[in-house]
Order: C-alpha cells, then sequence, then structure tokens
C-alpha cells in the first residue's frame, strides 16, 4: 500500500486531507505564459507587446490577450502572497497550483508563498500543452517522462525537495498527436506508482476528455483519480457530458471569473466560452442528475489581468461572490460544500 493514500501533499509536506479545508482545484501562483506569446503582424499593434499593464491597457486587453508579454506573466512572488491572502482572509485554505513543465513551475516560489500566507500549497507536475514543450519533446520515452513525474512526486522538483502532489496540469489540444498521447501514457504510469491523480486540461472538442478519460483509465488509472478541467470551454452537447460523468472522473468548472468579458476569448474561441451564470446553470444539471459528487470549481488564475490589482476578480471570487450565487440558484450548503471542501480532499487524496 502507498504511505502516501488518503493523504495530500504541499509543497510543505504531507497533510490529512481532512485538514485541506475550503480548495481552489485549479489556479497558477507563479506563471510564465510566454509560451502563447503571438507577435501581431500589424504596425499599430506591435506597441501592446512590451507595454506594462496599467489601467489604461486593460479595456484594450480582451482579445490582446497573446500580444502583451505583462500580462502572461505572474512572476512576482510578493504580489502573489498580497493576491492569494485575499483567499486566505476569506476563509479558503488551500490552492492547487496546477503549474507544470515548459511555464514556469516555481518550487521554491511556491513555498514561499505558503509560508508567508498560511495556505496550502499543492503543485503540479508533467507537461502542459505542445507549445510549451522542451525542444527534445519527440525523444523522450514513455519510460523517461513516467521517471521525470515520479522524481518529482516521491524526491523533490529540480535541486530541491520540494514535492509536486499532483500530475498535471497535462496539456491536449484536439485532435491528439502521438506526443500528447506518450505524455498522458506516462502520465498514467506515475500516477499508478506514486498514488498521484491527474489533472488535465483537454482539447476544445466535446470529443477530447472522454478520449483521454478512456487512455488513461486503459492504462490502469482509476477514473475516480482523473480530473477533467476547463469544461467551461467548448463543452455544448449535454449528452457528451452525462457520458462522461458516468465514468466517474472529477468535473471541473475552472473559470469562474475569468470569462464574464464578453471580449475574452481563449485560441480563437470566443461564443463558446462560458461566463459565471452559465457554468452555474451546467453544474445544476450535474446535480441534478446525480453527478454532485464529481464537481470541482476553481479560478484558474493564470494572467495578470486575473489579480485584482490589475482589475480581475483574484483568487477569494468564489467565497465572495460565487457562494452567494449559488445559494440563490437553491444549492444547499451541503452542496457547496461538496464542490469546495469534500469533492477537492478526494480529488488530491493519493490512492
Amino acid at each position: 500500500m502507498n504511505d502516501m493514500a488518503g493523504m495530500a501533499q504541499t509543497v510543505l509536506g504531507p497533510i490529512p486531507i481532512n485538514q485541506l479545508g475550503i480548495t481552489l482545484m485549479h489556479e497558477h501562483l507563479l506563471l510564465d505564459l510566454d509560451c502563447y506569446f503571438d507577435e501581431p503582424e500589424a504596425a499599430s499593434e506591435k506597441r501592446f507587446i512590451e507595454a506594462s499593464l496599467e489601467f489604461n491597457l486593460l479595456g484594450k486587453y480582451g482579445s490582446r490577450w497573446s500580444y502583451n508579454k505583462d500580462g502572461l506573466r505572474l512572476n512576482d512572488i510578493e504580489l502573489s502572497i498580497n493576491e492569494a491572502q485575499e483567499f486566505k482572509f476569506a476563509g479558503g485554505s488551500t490552492i492547487v497550483d496546477t503549474t507544470s513543465r515548459g511555464i514556469g513551475r516555481d518550487p521554491v516560489g511556491l513555498a514561499k508563498i505558503a509560508r508567508a500566507t498560511g495556505l496550502n500549497v499543492i503543485m503540479g507536475s508533467g507537461y502542459y500543452v505542445p507549445m510549451s514543450h522542451p525542444a527534445d519533446i519527440n525523444d523522450k520515452t514513455t519510460d523517461q517522462i513516467t521517471d521525470e513525474i515520479v522524481q518529482d512526486i516521491t524526491m523533490g522538483v529540480n535541486d530541491t525537495d520540494i514535492k509536486s502532489g499532483i500530475i498535471g496540469e497535462i496539456g491536449n489540444f484536439f485532435p491528439m498527436d502521438s506526443v500528447q498521447k506518450n505524455i498522458l501514457i506516462a502520465s498514467a504510469h506515475a500516477s499508478i506508482e506514486t498514488g498521484a491523480s491527474i489533472s488535465i486540461h483537454p482539447g476544445n472538442d466535446d470529443r477530447s476528455p472522454y478520449e483521454i478519460v478512456t487512455l488513461l483509465a486503459k492504462e490502469g488509472v482509476p477514473e475516480s483519480k482523473i480530473i477533467i478541467g476547463h469544461l467551461s470551454i467548448a463543452f455544448e452537447d449535454r449528452s457528451l457530458l452525462k457520458d462522461l460523468a458516468e465514468t466517474g472522473c472529477f468535473l471541473e468548472y475552472d473559470h469562474f471569473g475569468s470569462f464574464e468579458d464578453s471580449s475574452s476569448e481563449y485560441r480563437g474561441i470566443t461564443d463558446l466560452i462560458k461566463n459565471d451564470i452559465s457554468q452555474i446553470e451546467i453544474i445544476e444539471f450535474l446535480v441534478a442528475n446525480g453527478y454532485g459528487d464529481q464537481v470541482l470549481i476553481a479560478h484558474d488564475v493564470c494572467y495578470k489581468p486575473h489579480y485584482k490589482q490589475y482589475g480581475g476578480k483574484g483568487f477569494d471570487y468564489i467565497i465572495t461572490g460565487i457562494i452567494p450565487r449559488l445559494r440563490k440558484h437553491g444549492f444547499s450548503n451541503k452542496d457547496i460544500n461538496k464542490m469546495l471542501v469534500d469533492n477537492p480532499a478526494k480529488a488530491v487524496a493519493f490512492y
């Protein structure tokens, strides 16, 4: 039996899952998304590249998010501490930082934030989306990637003894290519070896999440240890959503506060991204159909405009802004507690 079974692993060490409290399952405290930088062709748009993300730029940010380097970087530890403390002050306890390899994962920085705020911080492992992969990713075998992830979880990340507590977010685009499949298989093998759960960034297609769960389960990962994130982007077919829910995986709606601005987009998607009320209505559908034990929620803070200091909703918005809306929609305290306390504890527990 895995010595960590039933425990959660934070950057400051393992803790019993009953100490996790209110948990955000998909956030980024420190991050570098330069992989998404897309230099505009038009001369007048190039002025956004090196511009500081100040108040007069925020109204023009929307669809230009990939042009502005400053907005793609969360690299100020003191600022991250200040932002994360808002969640702590609101009653929050745990943040799962799903920053994986290639996008600025920072174990020492996360440990500093955990100590300064008193929050439990759980760190990710594995590989994100293809444009963030290292140049030699095509040469890496399944076993090599498996060993990398196992090392992160059992020994520590890089030259530290600070350990990852979850595999992910593992990034995918649709359709899946051979490299992404190799990474998923390696993640499955690492999950079985360590007992860590897997958090998935699926492709923007209704078929992608089910395909990923099927692949991971075929490799031996219990469906109950698979977290499918970003279901608030482009998941339109509710019959397919029910099929996904029937597998027993966790269903994560992690963009609360992110898409309230109708000019927001992700990889060209505009009309299919869900605002807060749309996400709540989908969760109502899931709970009504008996899948409440599988629902997870978060904000996916990943750009500077998500920070309160830059006009965003911050890390405390679910507690201060969404819980009251959930109650107005008829969710009981028990329902809310499941999404924020009970389900996350099960999701991050080692098996």
